[in-house]
């Protein structure tokens, strides 16, 4: 991989290890971003859970080199992996939770994608790929739908290459060497048979389980047969015939793969609409097996969603009313500590940046205020709060009530001289701050009611 500097103009560049001013530089014209996908999803007992991410990360290397070696003027800048998915296909089967699969919902992945679409198109970015090597409708849905958000809003080019026909094709040529006996057995592979055994064979052999030679043939000779048998209790997680697999199918289908990825790519950098090239998901929407899962996938986006959103509502109202209980009990203690002349507990109520604002009075520190009550210049004989009104936003809270109080003032301090009983009925506006010890009062306001 060659870094910046250096002088070299064709470069393959990692994102996260470039500093502002680098990012700054890049020539937005002639920079190819490469988002990395792959999930995990099972694949059953003999591949591991992260194949579609390993294939992920050995094509976006491929095609980034691939890119440079043939426009040596141009940056290939890799991110890291995006390493989350939507729909494993083991809900081909209605079976949402099995082993190995932990995936997203449709609408969250898109919702990541546009996200970052949305960083890098406000960067002025204009060439996106996306390499994300899994094949649920849904999932390829939603990263095709960030693209064309992209497309449509920055007028830059963000490409799934999975979700292109010819891209696929690729996969689907390199199987051709299969005799007509093997693609009997391994029927209509939809997961984890011959083909992604033999790329892992070729790619990471040491991660696929020494016994697949002795996997039994879990398949179908058609679309509906191969979904039926993904529908049993103890289905293994694979569709296909994995004992089929052999480094060399694997070398074959990969070598065809990655060389139509690269293709594909290098003539939509040279111009080529992308919207022009077949897209998957169409072809995927007309097969009655797939309207199925695509169906039952998005009943469950939206049943885990309203689940969400509901905890969530839940917990802000939770959130809220133990706020509101808390704010009360304070009323309730601000009231008792006037009546009592206790200045401890108003110690404890106010925070030490308080200002207070009252009638015929300057505004007053925590301090001041406190020594007031210390002297015993006045004892409240009536202090008492109404129609009050809470609002809380996170750490902050107003309270907004009426306040009616009667003070008598003690004759052997100045403000008493005259031995003087004053009644007062205001409005006011209290602002709270919870911190670590809990909520205390940073404001106080108070003004005449109206008559």
């Amino acid at each position: 991989m060659v870094l910046m500097g250096s002088g070299a103009s064709a470069q393959v560049v990692k994102v996260a290890e470039l500093n502002t001013r680098q990012i700054r530089a890049l020539d937005r014209d002639k920079t190819v971003v490469f988002l990395q996908g792959g999930m995990l999803e099972e694949h059953g007992p003999y591949l591991p859970a992260f194949t579609d991410g390993i294939l992920s990360e050995r094509l976006t290397l491929e095609v980034a080199q691939g890119v440079v070696a043939n426009k040596p003027d141009w940056t290939a800048l890799l991110f890291p992996p995006v390493s989350v998915g939507a729909s494993g296909y083991n809900e081909i089967g209605r079976q949402f939770v099995f082993p190995g699969t932990y995936a997203v919902r449709p609408s969250t992945l898109k919702a990541m994608y546009m996200d970052l679409a949305t960083q890098l198109g406000e960067q002025g970015f204009k060439w996106i790929m996306v390499v994300h090597v899994h094949g649920s409708p849904l999932h390829i849905a939603s990263l095709d739908e960030a693209g064309d958000y992209f497309r449509d809003t920055y007028g830059g080019r963000m490409v799934n290459l999975w979700g292109l026909l010819p891209v696929i094709g690729g996969w689907g040529t390199g199987m051709s060497a299969m005799t007509d006996a093997q693609k009997k057995e391994d029927g209509v592979s939809l997961h984890g048979g011959a083909d992604e055994h033999s790329l892992m064979l070729h790619l990471q052999p040491n991660l696929v389980a020494a016994d697949y030679q002795q996997a039994p043939s879990v398949t179908g000779s058609t679309y509906a047969e191969s979904v039926a048998a993904a529908t049993q209790k103890d289905w293994p997680g694979y569709i296909g015939a994995p004992r089929l697999g052999t480094a060399a199918l694997g070398r074959r289908i990969w070598t065809s793969f990655s060389g139509t990825a690269l293709k594909t790519t290098l003539e939509i950098l040279a111009g080529a609409d992308p919207a022009k090239y077949p897209r998957y998901l169409p072809l995927m929407a007309t097969n009655p097996s797939y309207q199925e899962w695509i169906a039952s996938a998005t009943d469950r986006d939206r049943e885990i969603a309203g689940r969400q959103q509901a905890w969530s509502a839940r917990r802000q109202q939770d959130a809220f009313g133990n706020a509101a209980t808390e704010l009360a009990s304070l009323e309730a203690a601000w009231n008792k500590a006037h009546l009592g002349s206790d200045p401890a507990a108003l110690d404890r109520l106010w925070a030490d940046e308080i200002v207070i604002f009252v009638p015929g009075m300057a505004p007053m520190g925590k301090a001041q205020a406190l020594g007031m009550y210390k002297d015993g210049a006045a004892t409240f004989t009536r202090f008492e709060t109404s129609d009050l009104h809470p609002r809380i936003t996170g750490d902050l809270a107003v309270v907004t009530g009426r306040v009616q109080r009667t003070r008598n003032f003690n004759p052997s301090t100045p403000l008493g001289a005259s031995g003087r009983m004053v009644s007062d009925d205001w409005q006011f506006r209290k602002v709270y701050r919870r911190d670590g010890s809990g909520w205390r009062v940073i404001s106080y306001h108070a003004w005449p009611s109206a008559k």
